[in-house]
């Protein structure tokens, strides 16, 4: 039986988080694998888009070191290059590291070589910083077409989405985001978030909350069982 959380990350339901709910309708769906790690329990993966930020990140990893969580950040290449300290600050933490590009433009409106710059370049960027390339990457604002998953895949990275968003990047109530993190959460999907100032404030209330309905929390490399299709939404893999 095909995982609901990774049909849901190929962007069916994301498009609506990402403040353009018809940027999926065109794209093609690429496959979906059942390849994941068997875990027993609930477990779902908290990303973060965006960043390092001086102000949030710091805060963000003390909240999820509180609650024994760990997660993935996927990280814009020019502020991994202004801040690198921060960058390697969240690995040596134990937590992941993405790519989100380098400049967040919409890879899709961009030719190849472009498209090639802004990945190659933030996997570069990654690399400096903490001395690790990413496994993993998210295209700015979800959207993606088979050219930004080809160079993907060439440059060594899977492409990952999500399963549903909390609206933390228009809402900046860390009440009403925390109630949107609880309410949409289930087992196996992945939570995206961004590195905004109140979202370590959302996260200090719902992380609580989700560990009392038994809830774990894993970075993307821990739900996914890593093998020949390892990454889950990627087609060609």
């Amino acid at each position: 039986m095909t995982n609901p959380a990774l049909w849901a990350i190929t962007g069916f339901t994301s498009s609506v988080d990402s403040g353009k709910e018809d940027i999926f309708k065109t794209n093609p769906v690429p496959p979906v694998y059942e390849e994941e790690a068997s875990t027993g329990q609930q477990v779902i993966a908290l990303t973060f888009d965006g960043g390092p930020e001086p102000e949030v990140t710091t805060r963000l990893l003390d909240v999820l070191d509180k609650n024994g969580a760990k997660a993935t950040f996927f990280l814009e290449g020019r502020k991994v290059d202004a801040r690198p300290e921060l960058a390697k600050l969240i690995l040596d933490r134990g937590y992941e590291v993405g790519n989100h590009s380098y400049n967040h433009p919409r890879l899709t409106e961009l030719e190849r070589a472009k498209i090639e710059k802004e990945i190659l370049d933030t996997s570069a960027a990654i690399e400096r910083a903490t001395g690790t390339r990413p496994l993993f990457f998210r295209p700015p604002w979800g959207d993606w077409d088979l050219l930004v998953e080809e160079i993907a895949n060439a440059a060594g990275l899977k492409m990952i989405l999500w399963s549903f968003g909390t609206d933390d990047w228009r809402i900046p109530d860390p009440k009403i985001v925390a109630d949107n993190l609880v309410h949409r959460a289930y087992h196996r999907a992945i939570a995206i978030l961004h590195q905004h100032p109140h979202v370590p404030d959302a996260l200090a209330i719902a992380l609580p909350r989700l560990a009392d309905k038994g809830y774990r929390f894993v970075a993307v490399s821990e739900l996914i069982k890593h093998g020949d299709n390892a990454g889950a939404t990627v087609a060609g893999s």
